[in-house]
C-alpha cells in the first residue's frame, strides 16, 4: 500500500468532513423538494409548471450573467495570501451585484417582449417579478463561494436548513390558496431571501470598498471561459424546454420539465453534494499521482451509488411515477424511466468532467464540450419534436451516450484521464445493478399494486446490498467509503 503524505492525508480528511456536511446540506432540500412536488402536483395543473419552466429558462440564463464566473474562479484559484483572497471577493461581491441589478433592469424594461418571445404573452409580470431573485442571489454567492473554498459547508448546511423548509410554509399554503404557478414564484424569491440572511449572518467576511483594475482583467480572463461553459451549460439544459413549449404544448411542457427534474432531483442529493467539495479539493491536489487515484476513487464510488439508483427508477417508473406525482401525470411514466437510467450513466462517465477541467484551470475545455453536446441537441431536439413527444423524450435520453463519448475524449485527451481504469472500475457495479433490475422486472410480473411494488423495492435493495458486500473488491470499497463518509472505523462483516 502507498504511503500517504500528510498534506495528503489533511486534504482527504477536509475532502470527507466536507462531504458529509455539503451531503447533509443537499439531502434535506432534496428530500423536501419531492415532497413538495408531490403536493404541488396534485394540487397545480402541469401547465403551470411549464409556465414556471419557461420562467426559469430565462432567469436562470440571465443569472448566469450575474454570476459571471466569479465564484468560479474564487474556489478553483490559489491565491498568494489571505489580502489577495479578500481583495478578489471583494471585486467579485461589487460586479455580480452591479451586473445582476443592470440585467433585472433590462429585464423589467423588456419583459413583455420576452415573454412573447418564448411564446406566452401573459408572462411579463412573472418573470420580472421572478427576476428579483438575481440582485438578491448574487449578494451573497461569494459568501457561498468562500465557504466552498474553505471546505466549510458546515455553514452553508445551516443556512440551507431553514431555506429548505420555505416550501412547506409559504409555497404549498398560496398554492391551495391561489392555484396558480404565483405560489412557486413567490417561494421561490422567499428563499432567495432567507438565503442571502443566513449566509451574511454566517460568514465572517464583509465587502469592503476595494477595487483593482489589474486584478479585474486577470479573474476575466479566467471568468469568460467559465462564463461560456455556464452559458452553453444552461442552452444544453434549458433548449429542450424551449422546444418543447414551442413546438408541442405547455401541457407537455409541464410533462417535460417535472419528469427530468424529478429524477433529477433524487440523483442530485449525490451530484451536488460531492461536486463542489470534488473541484475545491482536486484544486488543492495540483494534478499528482495523488490527484488522479483520488479521482478514480471518487467514481467508482459514485458508480456504486448512482448506477443502482438509475436502474431502480427506470424498472419501477410506473410506481416512482404514481408516489411522486400522482395519477394525472401518467403521461411522464415513460419519460422518467428512460430519462433515469441514461441520466445514471451520463453522471458515472462523464457528469464529473467540468470539475476535472475547472480544477485544472481548464475552463475552455469544459466550453468545448458543451459546445460539442449542442451541436448534436439542438438539431435532434428539432427533428424528433415534430415527430411527437414520445420521439422527443426517447432522443433525448439517447442523447447522452453522445455526452459520455464527449467527455471521455476530452478527459482522455486534455487532462490525462484514463478511461479503461473508468470503465473496469465501475463494470462490477453495472453488473449487480443490472442483475437487480432483472429480478425487479420478474417481481413485478406478480401484481402491479402499490404495497407490492414496494416490497420488491425493498428486495431488490437487499440483493444488491447482498452482492456488494458477497464479494471482496466491492466489500472493500463499500466499507472503506462507509468508514470515510462517518468518519468512524466499521467493522467489515
Amino acid at each position: 500500500m502507498k504511503k500517504i503524505d500528510s498534506k495528503t492525508d489533511v486534504l482527504n480528511k477536509k475532502f470527507h468532513n466536507a462531504s458529509k456536511w455539503s451531503f447533509m446540506t443537499e439531502i434535506l432540500p432534496k428530500i423536501i423538494a419531492p415532497l413538495t412536488n408531490m403536493i404541488l402536483a396534485r394540487v397545480l395543473v402541469p401547465e403551470a409548471f411549464g409556465m414556471v419552466a419557461t420562467i426559469t429558462m430565462i432567469t436562470s440564463f440571465a443569472d448566469i450573467f450575474s454570476q459571471a464566473g466569479f465564484h468560479q474562479y474564487l474556489v478553483q484559484h490559489n491565491f498568494k495570501n489571505e489580502e489577495e483572497f479578500d481583495l478578489c471577493s471583494s471585486i467579485a461581491f461589487w460586479m455580480n451585484i452591479f451586473i445582476s441589478l443592470l440585467l433585472w433592469i433590462l429585464i423589467f424594461i423588456f419583459r413583455n417582449s420576452i415573454a412573447n418571445a418564448v411564446g406566452n404573452s401573459g408572462l411579463g409580470t412573472g418573470i420580472a417579478v421572478a427576476a428579483l431573485s438575481l440582485p438578491i442571489t448574487s449578494f451573497t454567492s461569494i459568501q457561498s463561494s468562500r465557504f466552498r473554498k474553505e471546505l466549510n459547508f458546515k455553514a452553508i448546511f445551516y443556512s440551507r436548513l431553514v431555506t429548505s423548509l420555505i416550501p412547506l410554509v409559504i409555497t404549498i399554503p398560496l398554492a391551495f390558496a391561489i392555484k396558480s404557478y404565483w405560489a412557486l414564484i413567490i417561494g421561490n424569491i422567499v428563499m432567495s431571501i432567507s438565503n442571502c440572511v443566513f449566509l451574511t449572518l454566517l460568514s465572517h467576511w464583509k465587502p469592503s470598498f476595494m477595487f483593482d483594475l489589474h486584478k479585474l482583467k486577470e479573474m476575466i480572463e479566467f471568468c469568460s471561459w467559465a462564463l461560456c461553459e455556464q452559458l452553453l451549460g444552461w442552452a444544453n439544459l434549458n433548449i429542450g424546454v424551449f422546444i418543447v413549449g414551442a413546438f408541442i404544448s405547455e401541457y407537455y411542457l409541464g410533462i417535460y420539465k417535472t419528469s427530468m427534474a424529478m429524477v433529477n432531483q433524487i440523483m442530485a442529493i449525490i451530484v451536488n453534494s460531492l461536486s463542489p467539495v470534488l473541484i475545491a479539493t482536486l484544486s488543492k491536489f495540483n494534478e499528482s499521482e495523488k490527484y488522479y487515484d483520488f479521482y478514480y476513487l471518487f467514481v467508482k464510488r459514485i458508480a456504486m451509488v448512482i448506477l443502482p439508483i438509475g436502474i431502480g427508477i427506470f424498472v419501477f417508473r410506473d410506481t416512482f411515477t404514481s408516489i411522486m406525482l400522482g395519477s394525472q401525470w401518467r403521461d411522464a411514466i415513460f419519460f422518467i424511466g428512460i430519462w433515469g437510467i441514461m441520466r445514471a450513466l451520463s453522471i458515472v462517465y462523464g457528469a464529473f468532467s467540468m470539475e476535472v477541467f475547472i480544477s485544472q484551470g481548464k475552463p475552455k475545455i469544459a466550453t468545448y464540450s458543451q459546445i460539442l453536446n449542442l451541436i448534436v441537441l439542438l438539431p435532434i431536439l428539432l427533428i424528433s419534436a415534430k415527430m411527437g413527444f414520445t420521439e422527443l423524450c426517447i432522443a433525448r435520453s439517447l442523447i447522452n451516450i453522445w455526452t459520455i463519448l464527449v467527455e471521455w475524449f476530452l478527459l482522455y485527451k486534455y487532462a490525462n484521464i484514463k478511461i479503461n481504469i473508468i470503465i473496469k472500475d465501475s463494470l462490477i457495479f453495472l453488473f449487480c445493478s443490472l442483475i437487480m433490475g432483472i429480478i425487479g422486472f420478474g417481481l413485478n410480473k406478480f401484481s402491479s399494486s402499490l404495497i407490492w411494488s414496494l416490497i420488491a423495492i425493498s428486495l431488490c435493495m437487499v440483493v444488491y446490498f447482498l452482492m456488494i458486500i458477497l464479494m471482496k473488491k466491492t466489500r472493500i470499497i463499500f466499507f472503506d467509503f462507509l468508514n470515510d463518509f462517518i468518519g468512524k472505523k466499521v467493522k467489515e462483516i
